[in-house]
């Protein structure tokens, strides 16, 4: 590890989830794309668990940005400037609306790095490499295969430390294009087994923002009912 757990990090990180949250389009000359309307009404828990998890491996001088709505990552890159690191969650359904922002992003502050990450990339390397050369190239300078918490916080000790160009290669979980068009691989991290070694975001109190306009509704523990067959009796029980 390029950094001792609990030393410093000055990055300045800031992330998007799940930007479907909105169903926008960038009109031609926009600056960056603009929410139109709310299409789904889910927290953005999957990155704010990338952040109370980094937290457990690093000291950040700077706190983690977490966004759900595209208006509000717009709004903070202009009034804030660029960030040293910027992730967004890639799925089917946000594939293209993350790409434009990746793309502008990278046009208006080349220096940022791009991290993506979710489950809307390839599984073979042939395929993934036309995929980085279709898509990614240009846009993206890292993306997470598998476990997004312990390869993300990978990535920004080993930032705090050394040159972007001089990472490739070297974290599990992280691929990445080379200028000569090769792509850097190495094998996703195993699944994570202890959940707990994951802070609850919601009790760190990353969450409270994106109650926004909810109403939620707290319930006792319900008993879930199932039917089983007894061998040895062949009687029914609930």
């Amino acid at each position: 590890m390029a950094t001792a757990v609990g030393e410093g990090c000055p990055l300045r990180a800031c992330m998007v989830r799940d930007v479907t949250h909105a169903a926008a389009s960038a009109p031609p000359g926009a600056a960056l794309p603009a929410q139109q309307t709310v299409s789904a009404e889910t927290m953005p828990q999957a990155i704010a668990g990338l952040a109370t998890y980094a937290t457990t491996k690093m000291d950040l001088r700077h706190p983690v940005w977490l966004f759900k709505y595209p208006e509000a990552l717009a709004a903070a890159l202009e009034q804030d400037g660029p960030p040293d690191v910027i992730g967004f969650s890639h799925y089917i359904w946000n594939s293209q609306l993350s790409l434009a922002f990746a793309e502008l992003v990278k046009r208006r502050f080349p220096h940022t790095t791009v991290v993506f990450g979710g489950p809307h990339y390839p599984l073979h390397l042939p395929d993934q490499t036309d995929f980085w050369h279709q898509r990614l190239a240009g846009k993206v300078d890292f993306y997470v295969e598998g476990e997004g918490e312990p390869a993300f916080a990978d990535l920004l000790l080993t930032f705090n430390d050394f040159d972007r160009k001089e990472v490739r290669g070297t974290i599990s979980g992280a691929h990445n294009l080379h200028d000569d068009g090769i792509l850097y691989t190495r094998p996703p991290r195993l699944r994570i087994h202890n959940l707990s070694s994951v802070p609850s975001p919601y009790l760190a109190g990353l969450m409270d923002e994106f109650f926004d306009g909810m109403h939620p509704r707290l319930t006792a523990a319900r008993a879930e009912w199932a039917a089983r067959t007894d061998t040895t009796t062949n009687a029914e029980a609930a």
